[in-house]
């Protein structure tokens, strides 16, 4: 391997450590998306987007709010992050006991982090969505998140498609017939977008 191959790898996994710990809070994640987002649409005419899990939630906050994203696809959203926000204790020390949270001084304050759980409304950036189009897909066996939560988004934003994925859990995106509907509607949004063009 080359130096600057090394050297750009060696600045790459910096990158990812950086993005992994901003990715512990929610404006941490936020930013990231949006960076992200930015430079896409920098490039393109208008994007669509597609979150998986948390990132569907946050996806949803970030696509509400910026006209040149198309729609979205969520898989597995939160509809809110209140039960996390009820116990942000116990939540830390999941995060912990599971390795997303490796640094001992995180967060730099706790108060701060906990209140933000409650400031991100998923539901709500739903509604601010409509009528561009969404995708909702849940598990209807997911042990993490209820499906009452994709119900709450899909009611939230009034047009949504939503799509109940029988014996599928939490992790949609190794679900193969989840991967299906994604595509698929990808390509309706795709194919819709030339008839308006």
């Amino acid at each position: 391997m080359s130096t600057s191959a090394s050297s750009s790898n060696n600045n790459s996994s910096k990158a990812l450590r950086r993005e992994s710990a901003l990715a512990l809070t929610l404006s941490g994640y936020l930013g990231v998306a949006l960076s992200t987002t930015g430079n896409a649409l920098d490039e393109y005419r208008g994007i669509w987007l597609v979150g998986t899990n948390t990132g569907g939630s946050v996806v949803t906050c970030v696509a509400a709010d910026d006209p040149r994203v198309r729609g979205a696809a969520l898989l597995s959203p939160r509809a809110d992050f209140d039960d996390w926000a009820a116990q942000p204790r116990r939540f830390l020390e999941h995060a912990r006991d599971i390795g997303a949270i490796r640094t001992p001084s995180f967060p730099p304050s706790f108060d701060e982090w906990a209140r933000e759980l409650r400031r991100f409304r998923p539901v709500d950036a739903a509604r601010r969505l409509a009528p561009r189009p969404l995708l909702v897909m849940h598990g209807d066996d997911d042990d993490s998140v209820p499906t009452v939560d994709a119900r709450q988004l899909a009611e939230a934003h009034g047009a949504a498609e939503l799509r109940l994925i029988p014996g599928a859990g939490h992790r949609l995106r190794l679900d193969p017939r989840a991967i299906a509907v994604l595509l698929g509607w990808l390509d309706r949004q795709r194919q819709g977008e030339g008839a308006l063009s």
